[in-house]
């Protein structure tokens, strides 16, 4: 059910509006809005649509529009708190702009580690429930149920807000202060990783040490396609799923998670430094390491020094050879052999 075909009759009636019906579906009563005494509201359960001729001066409005007013919020807000299977108590007051939230809320006073795999799991819900990202997985050939569920793969769609109280409450502010200084929120308020995929990057003892950020859909001029919790890279990716006797390494997490949905789960990404990398391999029991990076100038010559750097410490290192510009995501959307380990 869309949030504006819930009946807007019962949304009136459990604000304790009186509903009186007329002739053709349409019901009439006191618009609690306002405080009106005459009969102002106007609804055609028909069409489910509702009228004001008061102080609202509302035509032909849906659900939307109702819990809008109802609680002075925005529109999107509305949305979630319709999807949410919003309800409003009993109450005939008048509306003010309210500032609480009626969605799930973080808790205050959380250790960072705790509050960061929330706010995870939050981003991993939002992505069962939004089709654009789930869309977006499937146009790119990385809609492997079982890889999104171990990586914990998320998307954020901007409603991390809606879950945290509002600026002028005390747990507003230290929740919102913890968030900025863990960089999920910008010093703005804005999400860091608004409009992104996100996938987190975890430690030896299951903590997020590192969050991956993939944007998806237009972006503005001078966005970044590629976002990091952390700067520096910190943390390796897929910590828990590589296993010997053979790992793929590839130059970037989106290459990594084509080479997933290809069939091949040990892999991981280059990193900046290979002492943790290599250490990792090594206590994994990996003896042969396929480098799978584009097949580009710059990729060949990572390659080549990734591939120095591994042969000195012990490893057989063998290439993946793409066509020529492509790498593991591009080769498997043109090819369009997903499932098919042969691919690469």
């Amino acid at each position: 059910m869309t949030p504006n075909n819930i009946s807007i009759q019962r949304l009136a009636e459990s604000r304790g509006v009186q509903l009186r019906k007329k002739q053709g579906g349409i019901l009439v009563g006191r618009c609690s809005f306002h405080g009106s005494r005459n009969l102002t509201l106007r609804i055609d359960s028909k069409s489910n649509t509702w009228s004001c001729t008061g102080k609202c001066r509302a035509k032909d409005k849906g659900a939307v529009e109702w819990v809008m007013k109802a609680e002075g919020i925005s529109k999107k807000h509305a949305v979630e708190l319709l999807k949410q299977g919003y309800l409003p108590g009993d109450t005939t007051s008048t509306v003010k702009k309210t500032t609480t939230k009626k969605l799930d809320t973080f808790e205050v006073e959380l250790p960072d580690d705790v509050l960061l795999s929330k706010v995870v799991e939050f981003y991993t819900h939002q992505l069962r429930e939004s089709p654009v990202a789930q869309q977006w997985l499937r146009d790119h050939n990385l809609n492997l149920p079982e890889m999104v569920e171990a990586l914990g793969i998320g998307f954020a769609d901007r409603s991390l807000g809606y879950r945290l109280p509002e600026r002028n409450r005390k747990a507003g502010r230290l929740l919102r202060g913890q968030l900025t200084q863990l960089g999920i929120l910008r010093p703005s308020g804005h999400e860091h990783f608004r409009g992104c995929l996100t996938i987190p990057i975890t430690n030896e003892h299951d903590q997020v040490v590192n969050i991956y950020g993939h944007r998806i859909g237009r972006t503005r001029s001078g966005e970044p396609t590629e976002l990091w919790l952390h700067d520096d890279q910190r943390g390796i990716f897929n910590l828990g799923g590589i296993t010997g006797p053979d790992a793929v390494i590839t130059a970037d997490i989106m290459d990594a998670l084509a080479v997933w949905c290809s069939g091949i789960a040990s892999v991981t990404v280059a990193t900046e430094s290979t002492d943790d990398l290599t250490a990792l391999l090594k206590a994994r029991n990996v003896e042969r390491v396929l480098l799978a990076h584009p097949r580009t100038d710059d990729g060949q010559e990572a390659a080549q020094a990734l591939a120095e750097a591994l042969s000195a410490d012990g490893f057989t290192v063998m290439r993946v050879v793409f066509p020529q510009g492509l790498g593991p995501l591009t080769f498997t959307r043109e090819a369009k052999v997903v499932g098919r380990p042969a691919a690469l």
